[in-house]
């Protein structure tokens, strides 16, 4: 198939509870969670920020020379976010990103079937926003504190 983009294959699933196997989650455990690539024409999921390993590099000098190196640091997740199109009927995903929520936010760029990969990012809903934007469609924004994701496998 070659070359892709996201749309239409990103899977995204909040859950409360860790999978029995973090590395190797089951079709039935992501299931049991919220969908948040929502719906066309009612919540969707619009934007994803962060969720992506930033690592630091740490110099090395000395003074055998006046070149300096380094070496990898510490590897950090920044606080993330997941912005949808709010409804004023659908309010599933709404409802499930309250502020003060945690769980799990399980993302599948791949898609969701057995053998795909997976991240299973431990999540924190620190904050729920709703735009404030004139002429514009609806949108909230949920505002996440990350963990260091489980990288899986997806089981059957």
């Amino acid at each position: 198939m070659g070359r892709y983009i996201l749309n239409g294959r990103l899977k995204a699933r909040f859950m409360t509870a860790l999978p029995a196997v973090p590395t190797a989650p089951t079709q039935a455990e992501l299931n049991a969670g919220t969908n948040l690539i929502g719906t066309a024409q009612a919540e969707e999921l619009v934007e994803l920020v962060g969720f992506e390993v930033q690592t630091s590099s740490l110099p090395t000098p000395g003074f055998a020379g006046v070149q300096v190196g380094n070496v990898a640091g510490e590897s950090t997740y920044p606080d993330s976010a997941l912005v949808f199109y709010k409804d004023d009927t659908v309010t599933t995903i709404y409802t499930a990103l309250a502020t003060g929520v945690s769980g799990y936010l399980a993302l599948m760029r791949d898609g969701q079937a057995a053998t795909k990969e997976a991240e299973i990012f431990p999540v924190f809903v620190a904050s729920r926003v709703r735009s404030v934007a004139r002429n514009a469609p609806h949108t909230f924004r949920a505002n996440m504190s990350v963990g260091t994701p489980y990288n899986a496998v997806q089981a059957a």
